[in-house]
């Protein structure tokens, strides 16, 4: 009997074993917490660098920043009428190229500007590792150009930034002058032309009013482009994308402090503890029909075993009796 339990609960183990293998229930193995990389850069972003303080935008004298260089954006109106056309060029550096141009135009369209010129070039998409790049024309207010220039700095990486102001004031002065005095001579023929005497004279006074006529429109119509290009000023933008290796911006690991690991241990004990149980389980649970087999036959196989065994052992009994008390014999007495 002992024999025959020894070999059922080793063949139970076997059959535990095996399930345990077969269901592929994962053991937990502590391991080190993977250190928190720096946080990858914002849409359109590499490292925004120290928003400028612009002259123009404050009461303060009009002057170039000391520094950055930065000549201030002056309106008509704080550069007391004189006419200064503005001219912006950025070079701009991205890590998020589609989030970029987003930017850009949604900032532009934001400001009140408008787009003369897109060149987008982009990537194949066979060649992923290409860099992409694109150039922009626009024309924004001229009074919001300071603030243009700080959100560049805040979204992008500022790699260039050139700025030229022409100052037209004297010219447009001029014209202002030469308009004066042209109107005045059209009055003139207009008046001359009601007092022509001939035909022949009122043919060449009528001939030098439509090119003093033909002046007067093309001043005014110069003069309407120079105050379009005070109020709005020329923008150009190259944005350039850059791909930067994991590597190249990955600080180097933080070591773990005693209570983090301490921690560390102590849950992945748990979760080595928790699955070994879900491993038992899920096992019990596959050989459940092999262990309803083996209760079955050892329920059958028992008490035959135990039958056998006592008739065995009543039999032996009478061999011992029949051997120390041997049966009485009338004739050998």
């Amino acid at each position: 009997m002992k024999r025959l339990s020894i070999i059922l609960i080793c063949a139970l183990l076997a059959l535990l074993f095996l399930a345990s293998c077969s269901s592929g229930a994962p053991y937990a193995y502590e391991s080190a917490p993977a250190p928190s990389s720096p946080a990858a850069p914002a849409p359109g972003m590499i490292q925004p660098a120290p928003a400028p303080a612009f002259p123009g935008d404050s009461a303060s004298a009009p002057g170039a920043d000391e520094s950055t260089g930065v000549l201030p954006i002056l309106t008509p109106a704080d550069a007391d009428g004189r006419r200064m056309i503005y001219t912006l060029t950025l070079h701009l550096q991205t890590t998020d190229f589609m989030a970029g141009n987003r930017i850009i135009r949604q900032k532009v369209a934001e400001m009140g500007g408008y787009v003369e010129n897109t060149d987008f070039r982009g990537r194949d998409i066979r060649t992923p590792e290409i860099e992409r790049s694109a150039d922009y024309r626009f024309r924004l207010p001229s009074a919001r150009l300071s603030e243009f220039i700080i959100v560049m700095e805040d979204n992008f990486n500022l790699l260039r930034l050139e700025q030229t102001t022409d100052d037209v004031t004297t010219s447009y002065r001029s014209a202002d002058s030469q308009l004066e005095d042209l109107l005045e001579t059209e009055q003139r023929l207009m008046a001359d032309i009601a007092n022509s005497r001939s035909a022949s004279e009122r043919s060449l006074l009528e001939e030098s009013l439509r090119e003093v006529r033909r002046l007067i429109r093309e001043l005014r119509m110069s003069q309407t482009s120079v105050d379009e290009s005070v109020v709005l000023s020329t923008v150009i933008i190259n944005l350039s994308e850059v791909i930067l290796l994991r590597e190249e911006y990955e600080e180097p690991p933080i070591p773990l402090t005693f209570s983090e690991r301490l921690s560390n241990r102590v849950s992945g004990s748990i979760d080595a503890f928790v699955s070994f149980c879900q491993g038992l389980l899920l096992a019990i649970i596959a050989i459940a029909p092999v262990l309803v087999v083996l209760i079955i036959i050892a329920a059958i196989t028992v008490p035959i075993v135990r039958v056998i065994k006592k008739r065995k052992k009543k039999i032996k009994s009478d061999d011992v009796i029949m051997h120390e008390y041997p049966p009485y014999d009338e004739h050998q007495k």
